[in-house]
């Protein structure tokens, strides 16, 4: 008699660890003066709220003063958390998703508010938003450029122009473009090269924001 035996093998597949997606904000609304509590003559606290993202264990808060450029960043397990900042300067902030079982992370869209100071006259530019290109991303050139794009937004409405940062390393930036009057603007680049660029934003009172720094790299 003759006997047949047969070995079923079976493939273990590795568990994919979930990514955190980015999350949403609520507060401060985008491009508005904060409502807050004052905190003494020169500080006031301001609430910061934002949707709960999917597979996210806690968040990190990154604010950045605009005049300054300082940022302070702190985490917290929950969607809303409170920072004490300067009166009568420009912000933006963001939250970064994070997980405990992935160094992957979420980064949501960046907000600016401004942070009124008491009998506040003069307001400063709010931080130029950089529209293109995208942060990290590969850029088109076109005959060796490449558009910056940007939007700008004054509560007194009162921007003259904007100076135009470009550079192979973010501390060491060149001005490529100063007084600037438009939001769009075509910059001599290298191929296989990341650059770095920024927008300083001018106001009619001598006044100037930044708007933070970001990269990009060309094919």
């Amino acid at each position: 008699m003759l006997f047949c035996s047969g070995i079923l093998f079976v493939g273990c597949k590795e568990d994919t660890i979930p990514v955190p997606e980015a999350a949403l904000l609520l507060s401060p609304l985008n491009n508005t003066t904060c409502l807050s509590i004052p905190q003494g003559n020169t500080n006031a606290v301001v609430n910061f709220q934002w949707n709960m993202a999917e597979n996210a264990d806690r968040y990190s808060l990154v604010i950045r003063n605009a005049v300054t450029n300082e940022e302070q960043t702190s985490q917290t397990e929950e969607t809303t958390t409170t920072a004490s900042l300067a009166k009568g300067a420009p912000y933006s902030w963001k939250i970064i998703s994070l997980s405990d079982d992935t160094t992957e992370t979420a980064v949501s869209a960046t907000w600016s508010f401004y942070l009124e100071a008491t009998q506040q006259y003069d307001y400063i530019p709010l931080p130029a938003q950089l529209l293109s290109p995208e942060d990290s991303a590969t850029a088109t050139v076109q005959s060796g450029n490449v558009t910056l794009s940007w939007t700008g937004r004054d509560l007194d409405n009162d921007i003259v122009g904007y100076d135009v940062y470009l550079g192979t390393a973010a501390d060491q930036l060149q001005r490529v473009e100063s007084s600037f009057s438009g939001s769009t603007v075509d910059v001599a680049v290298n191929s296989s090269t990341t650059y770095f660029w920024e927008i300083a934003t001018h106001d009619q009172n001598g006044n100037v924001s930044f708007s933070g720094i970001r990269r990009f790299q060309t094919p």
